[in-house]
């Protein structure tokens, strides 16, 4: 065997973390086996990094994380007051600058994560910057997020899908599917890129608790029916932003540049 072909096997053996096994990985390189081990590590290694190239783009770097976050900052808090800005709670900006390196492509998460930094960094509003939001930003997909961006454009925000029943109609799941219905059609006018995976948001949003389920029973009404006056109660099934989900989207999705949209 080459020269060659042993630096080759064995710089293989380094770059996959096995060196401890070079020694004798070199010492059996003459015998035909450790020759097909060699050649095949190498294609292993090779495979790997072709196969991990397109991450190391989508990592972001201490100064590109540097550069975006002040560029963001100046826009979003330009017109505060100086005195207003204050520096952003350490258990809030940690977790949330170590998150940010691996959102480089995601614009709706990028932009949640910053608007949450610049929450916390002004005082009018920084108590609404919950420590959980951060972990919460990281278990959202970016349809996930689109949906959240375009919620409160809805007319009945925070209640976002509302189902009268009657009282004569079937109850349970039948029912939960018509509100669920609503809210695919939300997610559609939200242009995710994932609309069959709609109920599953659905799903993660509610274990989040951003977004939850009820029932409501607004009133009753009279009607007359062969002669009879009878009651009936018509009950709301609705699909709403949390209080809790509120102060996400305040802090996560509706700071801009001029303010924060209170409650």
């Amino acid at each position: 065997m080459s020269d060659k072909k042993d630096n080759e096997i064995i710089e293989t053996a380094k770059a996959l973390n096995i060196a401890g096994v070079v020694p004798d990985l070199y010492k059996d390189a003459v015998q035909p086996a450790a020759k097909e081990i060699g050649k095949g590590l190498a294609v292993v290694a090779k495979t790997i990094n072709v196969a991990l190239s397109p991450i190391a783009g989508l990592v972001w770097g201490y100064e590109q994380i540097e550069k975006y976050v002040k560029d963001t900052l100046e826009k979003k808090l330009k017109n505060k007051d100086p005195e207003k800005i204050t520096s952003p709670p350490p258990n809030i900006a940690g977790p949330l600058l170590e998150s940010l390196k691996y959102t480089a492509y995601q614009e709706e998460l990028r932009n949640m994560y910053l608007n949450l930094l610049a929450t916390s960094m002004d005082k009018d509003v920084t108590e609404k910057a919950h420590p959980s939001f951060v972990e919460i930003i990281r278990q959202l997909s970016p349809d996930e997020a689109k949906i959240l961006y375009y919620i409160p454009t809805t007319s009945r925000y925070p209640d976002i899908c509302m189902t009268r029943v009657d009282s004569s109609w079937a109850w349970g799941q039948i029912v939960y599917e018509e509100v669920t219905r609503d809210f695919v059609n939300i997610c559609k006018e939200a242009e995710i890129i994932h609309a069959d995976l709609a109920i599953s948001y659905l799903d993660n949003l509610r274990r989040l608790l951003i977004l939850e389920y009820r029932q409501e029973v607004p009133g009753k009404k009279l009607e007359e029916r062969q002669g009879k006056i009878e009651i009936e109660t018509d009950t709301l099934e609705i699909i709403s932003v949390t209080k809790f989900g509120q102060q996400f989207i305040s802090s996560c999705v509706l700071y801009d540049e001029q303010s924060v949209i209170k409650e």
